[in-house]
This record gives structure tokens, sequence and C-alpha cells, in this order.
């Protein structure tokens, strides 16, 4: 009795009130769990369909014959955005969120091929096989 006393602080006898209220704790925690989950669903799926609006509008630019005007736009972007001064913090959440919007996956490329028409599918397809054979042979180069 001592060493239950000494090691959870309370006197056994009071043990099953104890679990009693850890339990409803754990009940409260569990229900907030469930709201915040409610919440954070439609957040993602909108991020979600965000990330897939981005990344088809960013092949489509691929394919655009005024590629050139709207990446000469964008590094203009870019120039104006470098001119004001962001912590650490801000930029690491910039390049994480690049990363995320530049990397297509899988899935989310042939989403996108499956609702272009035909003639863009075919060059979507051209260009995600030219993309693989460059970085196999930058693979290739590096290994030497």
């Amino acid at each position: 009795m001592a060493y239950f006393k000494r090691t959870y602080k309370i006197a056994p006898e009071q043990a099953g009130r104890e679990v009693e209220r850890f339990e409803a704790i754990a009940q409260s925690k569990r229900h907030l769990q469930d709201k915040l989950q409610e919440k954070i669903t439609p957040l993602t799926e909108q991020r979600e369909a965000f990330l897939l609006d981005y990344q088809w509008q960013k092949l489509y630019a691929e394919l655009n014959p005024n590629k050139q005007e709207i990446y000469d736009h964008l590094a203009k972007l870019e120039k104006e955005r470098r001119t004001h001064r962001q912590s650490a913090r801000d930029n690491l959440a910039r390049l994480r969120a690049e990363r995320a919007l530049d990397s297509i996956s899988w899935q989310n490329f042939q989403e996108i091929v499956k609702q272009a028409s035909p003639e863009k599918a075919q060059a979507l397809i051209e260009r995600y096989e030219h993309e693989r054979e460059c970085e196999r042979l930058r693979v290739l180069v590096r290994g030497r």
C-alpha cells in the first residue's frame, strides 16, 4: 500500500475515481479530436483540389505557345518577391509549398491527362516521357 501511494501519489481506494476521471478526460479529448477532424476534412479536400488545379495549369503552361512570356512574367514576380525581406521560417514555408506544388504525383498527372483533349493528352505524355529520359541521362552522368 505504501508503494502504491508513493508511486501513484494517491491512496488505493481513490484509484477507481482517478481511473474514471482519466477516462472522462480521454473521452472529452476524443470528442474534440472528432470535431477537429470534421473541420479538417473539407479543408484537406479543398487543398487537394487547388493543388490539382495548380498542377493542371502548370502542365498546360508548358504547352502554351506563349510559355516564354509566361515564364518571363513569373521571373519578374519572383524578382519583386525577393525585394521583400522574409524570415527564415517564411522562406522554409515557401520552399515546402513550392516543392508540393511542383511535384506532380502520378495520380494527379493521370487525372490531368484524362481531362485533356486527345491532342493535349498526347503532348503531355510526350513531355512527361521526354522529362523522364532527361532525368535518366542526368542520373547516368552523375553516376560516372
